[in-house]
């Protein structure tokens, strides 16, 4: 049986904008880190009892700011994470909030908050035992950020480095992938990246 407070955050995600209002930014983020601290400490309920409105406000708040858009991104990964603790009972509405943190992210057009809202899709397909879609998911996600980042010809190499990785890491650590296809992958472009930064290191201090 779930808690009544991750019933209700399960409930929420049917009608995510009802009832939010615009609310300021630094309390939003207050509010998101609260919550990431609540789930880390495994407070779960705790964690839970917040984020329906966190979310409300958030989608109120969202395009005030591509960090307000941010912060809704990582409210919506830490919902998924929170009701994937539950199991079968709270899957189906974990993967509908693990869905929407990519299109939050997105509209903030941070690489980075890009890049860990993919790795939290790829995360939740594993939940689901779903392996070769994970594999899929992650690899075309890996593909799509390193042509619309390393294509640009200006730019923080940081930036695209952090989101590769983001999407990368759940193939290094997840021991039920050790050979995948898809982790395999992720070694070779990870010694190309560290080959691309070294060449754009030499020229700088070259030229």
């Amino acid at each position: 049986m779930l808690p009544a407070e991750v019933v209700a955050l399960a409930d929420s995600l049917h009608t995510p904008a009802r009832g939010g209002r615009v609310v300021d930014l630094a309390a939003l983020r207050r509010r998101v880190t609260s919550r990431c601290r609540a789930w880390a400490s495994c407070h779960y309920a705790a964690a839970a009892r917040d984020l329906p409105g966190t979310l409300a406000d958030g989608h109120r708040t969202a395009a005030a700011s591509s960090e307000t858009a941010v912060l809704l991104s990582r409210a919506y990964q830490l919902t998924a994470s929170l009701l994937f603790k539950y199991g079968t009972l709270a899957r189906t509405p974990a993967v509908l909030a693990a869905d929407r943190a990519p299109a939050a992210a997105e509209t903030s057009g941070d690489p980075v908050a890009i890049g860990a809202a993919a790795r939290r899709v790829a995360h939740g397909l594993i939940h689901q035992q779903r392996y070769a879609a994970a594999t899929d998911y992650a690899t075309a996600r890996e593909r799509q950020a390193r042509h619309q980042r390393f294509g640009r010809a200006s730019g923080n190499l940081a930036d695209p480095a952090a989101a590769f990785w983001s999407i990368g890491l759940v193939f290094a650590l997840e021991r039920r992938l050790e050979d995948n296809p898809a982790r395999q992958r992720y070694l070779a472009i990870r010694k190309e990246m560290f080959e691309f930064i070294a060449s754009r290191l030499r020229a700088s201090h070259q030229g």
